[in-house]
């Protein structure tokens, strides 16, 4: 399982002149927001632009390199989630979307990371979601959760899950 935040800033290689394609910039999700749609990268030079690799186009999610087989340089559709609100079954607010853990051959979503404030995500990490939906409130994209015995604490730090 990999998370979202591991791949951000890594660079990204065409497998068939080893040519640098540019920066991982982030992941986006499918509009259900049950799997990785493709990874989004930030171009090299002054004049940079940002480009989407399908993830199917993906060869290698390596350590220190993502491969691929090609990219299309585009205007991709803004991701709704950033900071999207977690909601508990009874409606109340549990916490706010701050990560994601995918399966790196499938691309499915296995997981959420979700903070519930700054103190709290200090003394007891933040929670590891493996249950939840995704519903549409408004324009406001939101995330139902099942019970809190379902979530996991998991201490975080930086780039470190």
């Amino acid at each position: 399982m990999r998370k979202r935040e591991q791949l951000l800033g890594l660079p990204v290689v065409r497998a068939s002149d080893a040519r640098v394609l540019g920066r991982v910039w982030d992941v986006r999700l499918s509009e259900d927001g049950t799997q990785v749609e493709d990874i989004v990268l930030q171009g090299k030079g002054v004049l940079a632009r940002k480009g989407a690799v399908s993830f199917r186009d993906i060869v290698v999610l390596g350590e220190k390199a993502v491969v691929v087989r090609n990219c299309r340089w585009q205007r991709g559709r803004k991701q709704r989630l950033g900071s999207a609100r977690m909601l508990d079954t009874a409606g109340n607010e549990a916490g706010t979307l701050r990560d994601f853990w995918f399966n790196e051959n499938t691309g499915r979503v296995q997981a959420l990371e979700m903070s519930r404030g700054v103190l709290e995500d200090l003394t007891c990490g933040r929670a590891m979601v493996q249950k939840f939906a995704w519903a549409e409130v408004g324009d406001e994209l939101v995330v139902l959760i099942s019970e809190p015995g379902d979530m996991i604490s998991v201490k975080t730090s930086g780039r470190d899950a």
